[in-house]
């Protein structure tokens, strides 16, 4: 008899301990504290990378001409690294490439079904010496060239730690900048409207000020501008 009274205390007190103990890491789990380091938080990721340098994302078949032939070698899939300005050329299952140097125009059908046409801007008459060393597609080409000159910026991360907040990777920006090319000399657009650009078209500028704002064109947009300079391109 004494033996099982014994041993009932004891289950009591076990009991009381592990509820006390129980009861205990619930109220510390639930004051979000770290008793002795105990629970280790993961650490983050290193930093990764969002976008990509290529032009165009997958190959697309194309054409091309390289400097010092005048050959133009058809139907290949082509893809063109912003980052290092060249031109990647499958062929055979092996990717070949084409320096920046050595090309000279490339071009395909994208994914809207249309036709993108891109010059090497060393090719391009630019007596101001404005265009940078790249490639450029061509939007217009008459009396004058509306050219588009594509590039990437790396923006870093943004992720701030203390409030658990922001993008913790980096991000690739493709970014595009309009030139027109009239008698030879280079102009950068800039900015959305008219005022910025109005020095572009000497004594037509009335003239085209008033077709702006009568079919409500913008300069930062593509299909405008080529709208503004093939107006232009009637006027001069």
């Amino acid at each position: 008899m004494r033996t099982l009274l014994m041993a009932m205390l004891l289950t009591l007190v076990c009991t009381i301990a592990f509820s006390q103990t129980t009861n205990q890491e619930i109220s510390i789990l639930d004051q979000n504290v770290n008793p002795g380091q105990v629970i280790d938080e993961l650490p983050l990721p290193p930093p990764g990378m969002e976008g990509s340098f290529y032009l165009n994302e997958n190959w697309l078949t194309g054409d091309f001409t390289i400097t010092n032939s005048d050959k133009l070698y058809k139907n290949f899939p082509l893809r063109y690294d912003l980052k290092n300005q060249l031109l990647e050329i499958e062929n055979n299952d092996q990717t070949k490439i084409c320096t920046l140097p050595v090309l000279k125009t490339f071009s395909y059908r994208n994914h809207n079904n249309k036709i993108e046409s891109y010059i090497n801007t060393d090719l391009i008459d630019d007596a101001n010496k404005v265009l940078p060393k790249s490639i450029a597609q061509v939007l217009y080409e008459d009396k004058l060239m509306l050219i588009g000159v594509p590039y990437v910026e790396v923006k870093d991360p943004t992720y701030v730690p203390a409030i658990d907040m922001g993008n913790r990777n980096q991000q690739i920006l493709k970014k595009i900048d309009y030139y027109v090319i009239n008698n030879a000399r280079a102009h950068k657009i800039t900015g959305s409207s008219f005022k910025k650009n109005e020095g572009i078209f000497g004594n037509k500028k009335s003239d085209v000020e008033n077709y702006i704002k009568e079919n409500k064109l913008k300069f930062n947009k593509e299909e405008d501008l080529v709208k503004i300079f093939d107006y232009y391109n009637s006027l001069i």
